[in-house]
């Protein structure tokens, strides 16, 4: 029996060409370019789309991984790079010489066992670490230009990254890391939580630091903004900003059942905080050195072990809306401090 077959149409033609096309239209970009796996290892020196395949080892003195090129995803799918206490990198990013990397990602994995867990370096103007841990290195997450990028305006962006159990350091921002934006960082059983040093316009933001020897330590930090930090049950101070904490802010702040004080700041010109509780706390709640026109709103600093208030050097000071009490030194002491004036909630 033969089978008769109709003619296609022009109009059936388009209706199959339009459902291909649109078929396409909706596959994953994956699809189209897969991830080159990464099984060992390796550098990574052209520019596109990585996967870890699985759990990598490192021994001796080089990086894991060495990313050399810009526009690089490196995705770690959930899987861990392991040194082995070696005086190296597990993740290392940097470029050859004097050139520029820009747009170099890292995100989705663990790094454990090397003196740095993961580091951008050097020339490295735009990227994002995401989704890291950095779990009982020397240092975690390092970003260091090594001064190539002071004032500019370029960005690494740190977000949602965790550094636990790490020798020294959990996240640290070196000289020249001006501009970084570092968000949702959780930071337990380091030496010092987030250390950053010699950076400008910094904004870090839903920090959380508990069980560090420090907190959060900046040195030389000016122009910045810390949103929503809370230090709590750190060995010593919670919160420490020195050597010139100058035009910086701190907004939504929460110290609770630091070793030291809660928050300890300056040398700083032009500070301001709003919204800071200061509670339980080993030391003062806020203890202030060698500062002027601090303004402070919505203060709360009670049940401390030391001083509400302990200012020494400081001058032409507000502070609205203050709550205290309850405080084993007494609400407030000043020495070679003049102009401050406290109002009470």
């Amino acid at each position: 029996m033969m089978r008769r077959f109709g003619r296609l149409s022009a109009g059936h033609v388009v209706a199959v060409v339009t459902i291909t096309l649109l078929a396409l239209a909706v596959l994953p970009a994956s699809t189209a370019a897969q991830a080159t796996p990464v099984d060992t290892c390796r550098s990574i020196t052209e520019p596109g789309e990585y996967r870890l395949a699985g759990t990598l080892s490192g021994n001796g003195s080089t990086p894991c991984l060495r990313i050399t090129a810009s526009d690089v995803a490196l995705d770690g799918q959930a899987n861990a790079v392991v040194g082995n206490d070696s005086d190296a990198v597990g993740v290392l990013v940097e470029p050859t010489g004097n050139d520029t990397l820009t747009n170099v990602t890292v995100s989705n994995l663990t790094t454990r066992g090397w003196k740095i867990g993961l580091t951008y370096r050097g020339g490295v103007a735009t990227g994002s670490v995401r989704n890291v841990t950095a779990a009982a290195n020397r240092d975690g997450i390092v970003i260091d230009p090594e001064l190539r990028f002071q004032a500019a305006s370029d960005t690494v962006e740190l977000i949602d990254n965790r550094a636990v159990d790490n020798e020294r350091w959990g996240v640290a921002l070196r000289p020249g890391a001006d501009a970084d934006r570092v968000t949702g960082t959780t930071l337990r059983n380091n030496e010092i939580g987030v250390v950053a040093a010699d950076v400008r316009t910094l904004s870090l933001a839903d920090t959380r630091a508990t069980n560090n020897t420090w907190g959060v330590v900046m040195g030389d930090v000016t122009a910045s903004t810390l949103r929503n930090t809370t230090v709590r049950e750190n060995a010593q101070d919670g919160l420490r900003a020195s050597n010139g904490f100058d035009d910086s802010r701190l907004l939504d702040t929460t110290a609770r059942a630091n070793g030291g004080a809660g928050l300890r700041l300056g040398p700083a010109n032009n500070a301001s905080l709003r919204n800071a509780t200061a509670t339980d706390n080993g030391e003062s709640g806020l203890a202030l050195r060698d500062a002027a026109d601090v303004r402070a709103t919505t203060l709360v600093v009670t049940d401390n072990e030391g001083w509400g208030l302990d200012f020494d050097g400081v001058s032409d000071a507000l502070l609205v809306d203050v709550t205290t009490g309850r405080n084993a030194a007494g609400f407030y002491t000043a020495t070679d401090s003049g102009n401050v004036t406290i109002r009470l909630n």
